[in-house]
């Protein structure tokens, strides 16, 4: 009697005796199964329209297979296998703000995590095994459109940001050696700032553009350019408030880490690559640009003559 309360009846495709079927906790599995490779068919379909080749194709194939595996696990769960809209958007603007690489290796990562458990429901739902395999195969095949050039990159826009903190650090550094008042040190960073992100939101524009004509670049360019406006508004606003010019500069560095602990996490999921190290690399040569720009400004102040 307890074991008739922990399963389903299911009823075969014939429509003649019911079977015992799988344990609500396993129709539970089956159904996040089916979520999963119903989401990540509608995302790699959508990233199949931006990369060119092969890569475009081999992306196409394993959106076809997992919506084949989704609409296999609806003769389960009795649910048609639609991805969550909301989710599948979601993943599209991070794929427009960081590029098709993360979108890829995150949603690999979560379909190895998910793997064993999708294992474990293989003695109750047969297909379970073979999309579990298929997994597999579908993760190799993605490693190899990740090694192609086009998809190498931590995407245009993480490269970007992180050359605008470098340059809006080293400049407001050098700045405050030349410069007696606060606030033009604070402009002066700033415009520099500026400068930089519209050159790499240009920049990133015609490189996209290059290499895929069928993508549109501009959604990516104009991101560039809102994120990279508020990360230098960001660094530079601690020299708009009261204080010396040297702390201002310690709190636009604490406000860089934050920035760049945010910019590790994507690098580190493309890469494959351990966070803290990643965050590590990126948080030492940002000091170190500083600390050299602060040096050579320093000498050529000495060597002019400059005061102040």
């Amino acid at each position: 009697m307890d074991e008739n309360k922990n399963t389903l009846e299911f009823r075969t495709d014939t429509g003649e005796s019911p079977a015992k079927g799988p344990r609500p906790d396993t129709l539970k599995i089956v159904r996040e199964m089916q979520r999963r490779e119903a989401l990540a068919s509608a995302v790699y379909k959508f990233l199949a329209r931006k990369v060119n080749g092969r890569g475009g194709e081999m992306l196409m194939r394993v959106a076809g297979e997992k919506n084949a595996n989704a609409e296999t696990l609806s003769r389960w769960t009795d649910k048609s296998a639609r991805a969550p809209l909301l989710k599948v958007w979601g993943w599209r603007l991070i794929s427009l703000i960081f590029g098709s690489s993360f979108v890829i290796s995150r949603l690999e990562a979560g379909e190895a995590e998910a793997r064993p458990y999708f294992s474990a429901t293989a003695d109750e739902v047969p297909e379970a095994a073979m999309i579990s395999e298929s997994g597999e195969r579908h993760r190799i095949q993605l490693r190899e459109i990740l090694n192609q050039e086009g998809l190498r990159g931590i995407g245009s826009i993480v490269t970007g940001l992180y050359s605008a903190v470098l340059l809006i650090l080293a400049s407001l550094s050098g700045f405050i050696t030349v410069l007696n008042d606060k606030r033009a040190v604070a402009v002066a960073g700033f415009c520099t700032g500026v400068a930089a992100v519209l050159a790499a939101a240009v920049t990133g524009y015609a490189s996209q553009k290059a290499a895929t004509g069928r993508q549109r670049p501009a959604g990516a360019a104009f991101s560039a350019l809102v994120l990279g406006i508020a990360v230098a508004a960001l660094l530079v606003s601690p020299f708009f408030c009261a204080g010396g010019a040297w702390g201002s500069l310690a709190f636009s560095l604490a406000g860089a880490a934050a920035v760049l602990a945010l910019l590790a996490f994507f690098a580190s999921v493309v890469r494959q690559e351990t966070y803290f190290v990643v965050f590590l690399e990126m948080l030492l040569m940002t000091v170190g640009v500083m600390l050299l720009s602060m040096l050579v400004v320093w000498i050529a102040k000495a060597w002019f003559g400059l005061n102040g």
